[in-house]
Order: C-alpha cells, then structure tokens, then sequence
C-alpha cells in the first residue's frame, strides 16, 4: 500500500478515537487540532498547552514524544506535509495501541476492511517487535510495513464507505445452508478470525509487560528490604 493510500486509514482511525471535537476530514488539519495533544495526553505524557500556542509549538511537541518513545525514527524539522503528516500520525496511533487499551476499543466498531487493514499494522509491529524494539523502528522500517499492507485500492475503504456498511440495514437470509457457503459469509469469518486474534496478540502483549514491570517492582522491593 502507498502511504497516499494509508493516508485515508489513518484519518478512519484518527476520527474513531473522538479525540477532536469535529472530525477530520483532511490530514494537514491536525496539525491545527487538539488531535495531537490529546493523544499525547491520553498516552500519560505531561503537556503544557498554555505554552503551545501555533501549528509550530504543536509539530515541535509531537515530534519531542516520538524522538523519546521511537528513537530509532528521525522526524523531519519544519512544518510537515501530508507524507510526513501520515508517517508521524501513524506511530503515535501504533503507541496509542500498544500503550491505551481505552484506545484500542473503538478500532473495534469500524467497518470489517479497515478494521482488518489496521489490525494488520498493528500485528507487523508485534512480530517486529520479537526482533526489533519498537523504540527502534526506523523510517524505512515503518515504510516497508506499510507498502507490504495491501496494494488493491478496495482493500482501503474511506470513512465515508465505512459510515455507509455499518448504517446499511442487515439482509434478510432466505437460505441459511446456501448463505454459510457464501464468499461473503467466507470473508466475514475470516475476518472475524483474523480481529479476534490480533485482539488476542494485544493482550498477550500487555501480559508479557505486565509481568516485566511486576518483576520489577518485586526486584526494587526486594533492594529496599
């Protein structure tokens, strides 16, 4: 998939997290909304709004939090363009999956081909992750996981076709036998399938780092006994 083409999963994404008061429905826009911020503040890092008055401030930020979480990412200075806009959105949407579980809830809801074109993000970066540390995922690392999504535009759904499946009334099924055998009963199985175990995935996820930070604290109590 081209990032041009991620570009629209992205905003999907960014719109079901509700962080923005109205939606977004252009990519250079967050770079002028509370999206980033909120996010960052979702995520448990301290923001100073007081202090951040421009698009500059906001950039300049977003871009302090992704030079400390992913270290192995440069960020361009400046202001960003759309590219830069999508590349940069995407790690914090990736953190927020990975750090948030309250963020993770609402990916749940989209419809099934966006739902599964993120869930696939999400699952390359765990299997990278037995590999590589995420805070080391580099520009051509995130670029390469990107291209290898989908390369069929109707594989990436817009918001607007999304809006349109989940408000379509259910069809009536003349022939329960007939339909199980259907491709698109086939199609909805399997990305069922494929949802539940990067649902799955996440949570063994969050175990795993639950236990470190548990054997943590039991090796700091242990020093202070």
């Amino acid at each position: 998939m081209k990032v041009s083409e991620w570009e629209k999963i992205v905003l999907v994404w960014v719109n079901a997290l509700k962080l923005t008061d109205d939606q977004i429905s252009d990519i250079s826009e967050l770079h002028k909304s509370d999206f980033f911020l909120n996010l960052i503040a979702c995520l448990g890092k301290p923001v100073n709004r007081e202090e951040i008055e421009d698009e500059g401030a906001i950039l300049t930020e977003v871009k302090s939090i992704l030079e400390e979480e992913f270290k192995g990412f440069t960020v361009v200075d400046g202001l960003w363009d759309n590219y830069e806009t999508t590349l940069v959105t995407s790690l914090l949407l990736l953190l927020s999956a990975f750090k948030c579980h309250d963020l993770r809830t609402p990916l749940y809801s989209l419809c099934g081909e966006t739902q599964l074109v993120i869930q696939s993000f999400i699952q390359k970066f765990i299997s990278i992750h037995k590999f590589t540390p995420l805070e080391q995922i580099s520009r051509q690392l995130l670029i390469t996981s990107l291209t290898d999504l989908c390369t069929d535009d109707d594989d990436c759904p817009s918001e607007a076709e999304c809006s349109e499946i989940e408000s379509s009334p259910p069809k009536r099924l003349l022939s329960p036998l007939k339909n199980m055998n259907s491709p698109e009963l086939q199609r909805h199985g399997q990305a069922k399938v494929k949802s539940l175990e990067c649902q799955l995935e996440l949570l063994s996820w969050d175990k795993q780092h639950l236990v470190e930070e548990v054997d943590i604290l039991k090796a700091d109590l242990s020093d202070l006994r």
